[in-house]
């Protein structure tokens, strides 16, 4: 009753940046950008404002300390700029530059660069741009790129989990889990709380784990599923049904819960207010009706 496994969660820090520049030449490098792609018969890319705010952090780091480099003066990461301006990616990229006078030269320039040119042609669906120029007044470029979490239909996707998870165990030569309605209303009410818990700021008093486990706990003995034994998988970030079970039997306690001797199942899905999803897969076995 009490084995419980707690979602994987992600943090994003919040940081101050500076405002865009006024001399971005935005609607010019977006639609430079979107020009290769079209010519490949590839989706345009979609301004996005939160990656134009992390672009601009760089390229105005990159000017201020006269380096071009991906490392930030503060030694963060791209993905971690990214995160701190709330976009929530499922992938992202980065592109820099140095002396480029004109939209033109930096765009011939990253795309005789295979790294830029597969970063530009990627499979992303947002971009943010910017230009910042050092004391000598050398410009310095930075463009973000980024697909975003899908949002899934919430009734198809709890039902590909389910038969994912089934095919998993068909293989490992087990009994398909029954999807009960109990079970599936007590998930649905797991992911959403974590999904609200995850997006609020952290009370460091209350540890996550134990709370989420208890409150798994509580739904489950008054959802009139009279439960013998039942255990908790979840995760948080994770795209797709696919990805889910993929991510949940590559995890060696989850996996041993998934392929367990359980006879049913409930499955939960949504969306935090930092853009990224929850999943929470619940199982289970009821005790027999006494005679």
């Amino acid at each position: 009753m009490n084995n419980f496994f707690a979602f994987v969660a992600s943090i994003c820090v919040l940081a101050q940046t500076p405002a865009p520049s006024n001399d971005t030449p935005v609607e010019e490098l977006i639609s430079a950008h979107n020009r290769e792609r079209a010519e490949r018969k590839l989706p345009p890319l979609q301004h996005n404002p939160r990656l134009t705010l992390a672009a601009q952090e760089h390229a105005a780091d990159m000017a201020k300390r006269g380096i071009m480099e991906h490392e930030g003066g503060d030694h963060s990461t791209a993905a971690e700029r990214v995160k701190r301006q709330k976009y929530p990616y499922m992938t992202t990229a980065e592109n820099v530059a140095r002396g480029q006078k004109n939209v033109n030269e930096v765009m011939r320039s990253w795309m005789n660069s295979p790294h830029h040119r597969d970063n530009i042609l990627g499979e992303f669906t947002d971009i943010g741009v910017a230009r910042a120029y050092g004391s000598d007044g050398t410009p310095f470029w930075c463009t973000e790129f980024g697909q975003p979490f899908p949002n899934l239909d919430p009734t198809k996707a709890v039902a590909e989990v389910a038969e994912r998870l089934n095919h998993a165990r068909s293989d490992a030569g087990l009994e398909p889990l029954k999807v009960d309605p109990r079970l599936a209303k007590v998930a649905q009410a797991e992911a959403i709380d974590t999904a609200k818990t995850d997006s609020a700021p952290k009370d460091p008093s209350k540890p996550a784990a134990e709370a989420r486990d208890k409150s798994a706990s509580q739904r489950l003995e008054k959802s009139g599923y009279r439960f013998e034994k039942a255990a908790r998988c979840g995760s948080s970030g994770t795209a797709t049904p696919e990805a889910l079970i993929r991510a949940l039997l590559n995890d060696r306690g989850q996996r041993e819960t998934l392929l367990g001797q359980y006879a049913d199942c409930g499955i939960g899905y949504a969306f935090g207010e930092n853009g990224l999803p929850y999943w929470c897969v619940i199982i289970a076995s009821e005790r027999p009706a006494k005679p």
